[in-house]
C-alpha cells in the first residue's frame, strides 16, 4: 500500500477525480500503520473487514442487503429508480482511515444498502483504469451528483467532489460508497452532517 508524508491539496484531488487517477488518493504512514493493525487484530479474531463495517459500524443485516440487491432490486434499472429514495437505505459516515488530505478537506463515506452500478458489470479487478473510467453509467453519475446537490448545498457545503472506487481499489467491494471530499473550515456542519440523521435528506420521488 503507497503512503504519502505530504498532504494532498485540494487542487490535487481535484485533479486526480478528474482525470481517474484514483490510486494517486493515498493515507500517510501513521494512518496506513492504523488501518493494518485493525485489520490484523480484526483477523485475530476471526472477523473480516467488512462484517465488521456491517456489524459495528452501519449496523446492517447482510440478510437485507442480499434481499435488496438479488431480489427486490435484482436488475441495475430497478436499483437504479430506487436509489437514493429512502433515507433506511443510507447512512453517512466519516471515514476512519482518510487519505492523507490537506486540514481543510473533510472525507465522508455515503453508504448504500442498494447497490450503485456506476461502472459496467463486466468491469473487475483486473481491467485497465482507464476503461473503467469510460463504463461510467451516466445515468447513475448524474443521479449521485443530483442527490449529492440535495444533501449539501443547503448546509452550506458547496465545494466538494465525489467518487466510488474502481473493483482494484476497493478494500469493501460488498457494500456500496461514495467517497466525497468536502472542502469546508466549518468542520462543525460536515459532523452534524455524519451526526444527525435528520439532516440525511432523499431525493423526492417522482
Amino acid at each position: 500500500m503507497t503512503t504519502s508524508k505530504d498532504p494532498i491539496t485540494w487542487e490535487q484531488s481535484k485533479h486526480y477525480i478528474k482525470t481517474g487517477e484514483l490510486y494517486k488518493l493515498i493515507r500517510s504512514p501513521e494512518i496506513t500503520a492504523k488501518y493494518r493493525k485493525h485489520k490484523s487484530e480484526l483477523e485475530s479474531k476471526g472477523q473480516d473487514l467488512v462484517s465488521f463495517i456491517l456489524t459495528s459500524r452501519l449496523h446492517w443485516d447482510v440478510k437485507e442487503l442480499n434481499h435488496f440487491n438479488n431480489i427486490a432490486f435484482a436488475s441495475d434499472e430497478d436499483k437504479i429508480k430506487t436509489l437514493f429514495k429512502d433515507k433506511t437505505t443510507l447512512k453517512i459516515l466519516t471515514n476512519d482511515y482518510p487519505y492523507n488530505l490537506e486540514d481543510s478537506i473533510s472525507h465522508i463515506l455515503i453508504w448504500s444498502k442498494i447497490y450503485i452500478p456506476l461502472y459496467q458489470s463486466n468491469v473487475n479487478a483486473s481491467t485497465d483504469d482507464s476503461v473503467v473510467m469510460q463504463s461510467m453509467n451516466t445515468e447513475v453519475k448524474q443521479l449521485i451528483e443530483k442527490f449529492l446537490d440535495h444533501l449539501l448545498k443547503p448546509l452550506g457545503l458547496t465545494d466538494y467532489i465525489w467518487f466510488i472506487n474502481y473493483p482494484r481499489l476497493q478494500s469493501i467491494k460488498t457494500v456500496s460508497h461514495i467517497h466525497v471530499l468536502i472542502k469546508s473550515n466549518d468542520k462543525d456542519t460536515v459532523q452534524r452532517l455524519v451526526d444527525d440523521d435528520s439532516l440525511l435528506t432523499p431525493l423526492p420521488s417522482e
